[in-house]
């Protein structure tokens, strides 16, 4: 299998989990390779994120050291993790569930194909046609 069609495979997966396809989640859970995709899915929107965002402070490329701009943008990633691994022990401890955490984890992983819509918002801030700063005032 060439990689565009695995790549159109996988991401066909992740819109079929959005889709709650339970015959799909089952498979994704049990799929070895599945954490690397979800890994990838999950790592890729947050660094992309840390460039353009990045490049679009005056000081440039030497902003992504600041605290103010790698912590915002990596904490949701954190926490994400640690919520997979939290949620699957309650969902064994308490509820009876089966399953492993690595599993859960990568049917979580796989429907956060959401935040790659971050990307092109995140190059057209950097670019200067969208500002995502003055969206604040439509609050």
């Amino acid at each position: 299998m060439d990689l565009k069609s695995y790549v159109i495979s996988e991401a066909k997966d992740a819109l079929a989990i959005l889709k709650f396809d339970k015959v799909k989640m089952a498979h994704v859970a049990g799929k070895s390779d599945a954490t690397r995709n979800g890994v990838i899915i999950l790592v890729v929107p947050a660094l992309f994120n840390i460039l353009f965002g990045a490049m679009s402070f005056p000081s440039g490329f030497s902003a992504i050291f600041s605290r103010f701009l790698v912590w915002p943008l990596l904490i949701p990633v954190f926490a994400f993790v640690g919520m997979v691994f939290g949620v699957s022990y309650v969902s064994r401890k308490y509820f009876h569930g089966v399953g492993h955490d690595i599993g859960f984890f990568r049917v979580l992983a796989y429907a956060s194909i959401v935040s790659w819509v971050s990307i092109p918002v995140a190059i057209l801030s950097m670019v200067g046609i969208f500002d995502i700063f003055n969206l604040l005032s439509l609050i």
